[in-house]
């Protein structure tokens, strides 16, 4: 789990940490997601925006959503419904499936299914302000060993499922799809 904290600069007790716990730092995009923040104002409006991080790559992507926290100054994203924003509804990763182009260059909207996965920046604001980020690496491709594809007989990659539309969708494992590199198990588990 990746915890980062900031000091305040608006709200809240003065020089009163935020802290936003987001987890797992690196998984694939099919692994649940946490994310929860606490040292927020209490019962204020709290505003939670993730943008992929692409180097040289296309144009970010981009969602956001308003929040109020709780009166103890905390907020979980799997319990919390947004005010406002890119989707509405309590879930954890919300901020990663209503991810949208920020611009028309950013199209097509399908993902690219040979890139090894994509980096969330995620970003905490009150009154405007910073008040805490981190970073997620989504990797959106499975390995199976050997091992595992003769247990469950489901060779295949697991991708995000491509639906119409720009945001990035649930996934499901699809077996008719090229398999992935296998990886032996350990001498001796057989």
């Amino acid at each position: 789990m990746l915890a980062l904290a900031a000091a305040g600069c608006s709200s809240g007790p003065p020089n009163a940490p935020v802290r936003l716990d987001a987890g797992p730092a690196t998984a694939t995009f099919v692994t649940p997601v946490h994310v929860s923040i606490s040292g927020l104002p209490a019962a204020g409006l709290v505003t939670v925006q993730a943008q992929t991080v692409a180097g040289k790559g296309p144009p970010p992507w981009r969602s956001a959503a308003v929040f109020r926290a709780s009166t103890a100054g905390t907020l979980n994203l799997a319990t919390a419904v947004p005010v406002s924003g890119s989707y509405h509804t309590a879930d954890a990763a919300g901020l990663l499936w209503s991810l949208q182009p920020t611009s028309a260059a950013s199209v097509p909207v399908t993902i690219d299914g040979s890139a090894p996965g994509f980096t969330v920046r995620l970003t905490v604001l009150t009154g405007g302000h910073v008040r805490a980020t981190a970073t997620l690496l989504r990797q959106l491709t499975v390995t199976a060993s050997t091992e595992t594809v003769r247990r469950t007989a489901s060779p295949g990659r697991c991708t995000p499922r491509p639906r119409s539309g720009p945001a990035l969708p649930p996934s499901s494992c699809f077996p008719d799809q090229p398999a992935l590199r296998t990886v032996p198990p350990p001498k001796g588990s057989r």
